[in-house]
């Protein structure tokens, strides 16, 4: 099997404090001598107790937070040496779905914006394009097209996640990094999310990260 993603030795301190008055800053190491591998069309779950740097690693491996070392492998290219309109190209191939979806949503927008955006900022097609785009990712995560024109708000909690699967899903993404995805879920529709996941890893061929402090969760 390919690897997809690679990641060897991953590090992430962070510092609190220091300062003129402050005494010597902190160093709070969240993430220390991390490695594993993804294959292509694979799945695994990183799992810890609360607080251990599971979402920390999860948001390093889009440099949604920057490492402080270790490599970063995705198709073979090292993702902390990306800048530019490489850094965009890699992160349209890498997605993540959040823990809270309400959060993850901006509720002034509806559905239809918060899909659209994405494949605007990637140029990814015209209007037209990204109209089709939009609408399957709708009917494969199973809302319909009528919930397109409304608001965060409108929704449930599961119906939500389901709408930030599908905007990760927009940009065709190879590989999806999915931080607690249920956790913030009912426990009568974590199952449901859950098997909407391996079925979208089966259909399109997927690679996932499951980000979880219960095994049930991966």
């Amino acid at each position: 099997m390919s690897m997809l993603l690679e990641v060897k030795h991953l590090v992430k301190r962070f510092e609190s404090g220091g300062g003129w008055l402050g005494g010597p800053a902190q160093i709070v190491r969240a993430v220390n001598d991390v490695s594993f591998s993804v294959g292509r069309g694979q799945s695994i779950g990183l799992v810890g107790e609360s607080g251990c740097g599971k979402s920390t690693v999860a948001r390093t491996l889009l440099r949604l937070i920057e490492p402080n070392d270790g490599s970063l492998l995705f198709d073979g290219e090292d993702i902390r040496k990306a800048k530019g309109s490489r850094l965009r190209a890699l992160r349209r191939r890498m997605q993540i779905v959040f823990q809270d979806p309400y959060a993850s949503l901006n509720p002034r927008r509806t559905v239809r914006q918060a899909l659209t955006e994405p494949l605007v900022v990637h140029r990814a097609g015209d209007s037209r394009t990204i109209a089709r785009k939009v609408e399957r990712a709708m009917d494969e995560v199973g809302l319909p097209q009528s919930a397109l024109d409304r608001f965060p708000h409108e929704f449930s909690g599961g119906q939500r996640q389901r709408i930030g699967i599908a905007r990760a899903l927009v940009l065709d993404p190879e590989i999806i990094v999915a931080d607690e995805p249920v956790s913030a879920l009912d426990v009568s529709v974590q199952a449901q999310i859950l098997q909407l996941l391996e079925r979208l890893k089966r259909d399109r061929g997927l690679s996932f990260v499951f980000v979880s402090h219960d095994l049930a969760g991966c």
